[in-house]
C-alpha cells in the first residue's frame, strides 16, 4: 500500500535550519493514507543525511504496511514500534544515523500516537 505525500502545504507547513553544519542532515516526512490517517515525522540525522533521508522516503510505507498486516492490533502504538524496528534493521549498515520523532493521527479516532527514538524531542 503506497502512501501519498501531503499536497496541501497551506494546511501544514514546516521549516528547517541546518545550523553550523555544511549540509542539512535532517529530513521531514508528511504523509497520509486514505484508509488509515496522517503520519508526521522528523528524522534528525547525524554523521550525514543518508539515514534520515532513507527514513523519510521509506518509513510511511513501512508503517502503513504494518497497519495493513496487523489490522486488529491493540493499538497503533505497537504497530509504530514494529515499523520503527523494521526501519532500524534497514539502517543498521549505514555509516550515518538518525533519531526519530513520529506522530500518527488515525482517521475516525480521537487518539494520537507518538514515538520517539533517540534525542529528537
Amino acid at each position: 500500500m503506497k502512501s501519498e505525500t501531503l499536497n496541501y502545504a497551506s494546511k501544514l507547513t514546516s521549516a528547517t535550519d541546518r545550523g553550523a553544519r555544511s549540509s542539512q542532515q535532517d529530513s521531514l516526512l508528511k504523509s497520509f493514507n486514505l484508509m488509515y490517517g496522517r503520519l508526521l515525522c522528523v528524522f534528525d540525522g547525524h554523521g550525514g543525511n543518508e539515514a534520515s533521508k532513507y527514513a523519510a522516503e521509506n518509513f510511511a510505507d513501512l508503517f502503513f504496511k504494518a497497519l495493513e498486516d496487523w489490522p486488529h492490533a491493540d493499538n497503533a502504538g505497537s504497530v509504530l514500534g514494529v515499523a520503527l524496528k523494521k526501519l532500524a534493521q534497514k539502517l543498521q549498515f549505514y555509516d550515518a544515523g538518525t533519531t526519530a520523532s513520529v506522530v500518527y493521527l488515525p482517521y475516525n479516532s480521537p487518539t494520537i500516537y507518538t514515538a520517539v527514538i533517540g534525542d529528537s524531542p
